[in-house]
């Protein structure tokens, strides 16, 4: 199952019980809750906490946290008391901000049922930490905005790859630019067939070639 089936298995299950709570809340009123209703906070509670992916609940009028799940702390570095005490906006990286706020936003106007997004958290330790949110709001059509879920993927040591990939083909471009002589690469695409996959300005200049030769060639 991809990222994107699980997470929202893990949503669907998570508003199914949200739901759940809510109608038997409001039969009980003041009573003590049943046992049924017991059996439900169990299963949530059970699914919320021990969930390998982070989990929390947000007040969607002032972006703090109400409930949060152990993956969501160990992700940030802070204990679960240390970020019932704080909003979602100061932990997120500034350049990454204005970006959620405007898709909270949009779900708050009812643009959007839901968005997901790659952003930065700053951990407790000062570190960096890259995760794949999922939003999703706990309030029904045509109510005022109440909670919303948030779900996190750690995503670091694929973004770390991926930023070092990228530092690397910049070295070599700028490498092979900077030589003094001509540079190609070809592949052979069939017997007599080859295709340019990269020639270097020098080369170009030299033979009056353009991005055009990296189209298939006849060897003779």
């Amino acid at each position: 199952m991809n990222e994107g089936n699980a997470t929202q298995e893990l949503i669907n299950q998570i508003k199914f019980l949200e739901q759940q709570n809510d109608k038997l809340e409001k039969r009980l009123q003041v009573l003590e809750k049943s046992d049924k209703l017991q059996e439900y906070d169990k299963r949530y509670y059970a699914i919320y906490d021990q969930s390998p992916v982070g989990i929390a609940t947000i007040d969607s009028f002032n972006g703090r946290f109400v409930e949060i799940n152990r993956a969501y702390c160990d992700i940030l570095g802070y204990s679960k008391s240390e970020i019932l005490g704080m909003d979602f906006m100061q932990i997120t990286h500034s350049e990454d901000l204005q970006e959620d706020l405007d898709n909270m936003e949009r779900i708050r106007s009812g643009e959007i049922k839901s968005f997901r997004m790659k952003k930065r958290y700053i951990r407790k330790d000062g570190e960096i930490v890259w995760v794949s949110l999922t939003v999703v709001p706990l309030w029904s059509e045509n109510t005022d905005p109440n909670f919303h879920i948030a779900i996190v993927n750690d995503i670091t040591d694929s973004k770390r790859k991926e930023q070092a990939l990228i530092k690397s083909e910049e070295k070599y471009q700028a490498l092979v630019k900077n030589i003094p002589g001509t540079a190609y690469q070809f592949v052979l695409t069939t017997q007599n067939s080859f295709r340019f996959e990269y020639i270097s300005e020098n080369c170009i200049n030299l033979f009056g070639y353009s991005g055009v030769c990296q189209a298939s060639c006849r060897l003779n």
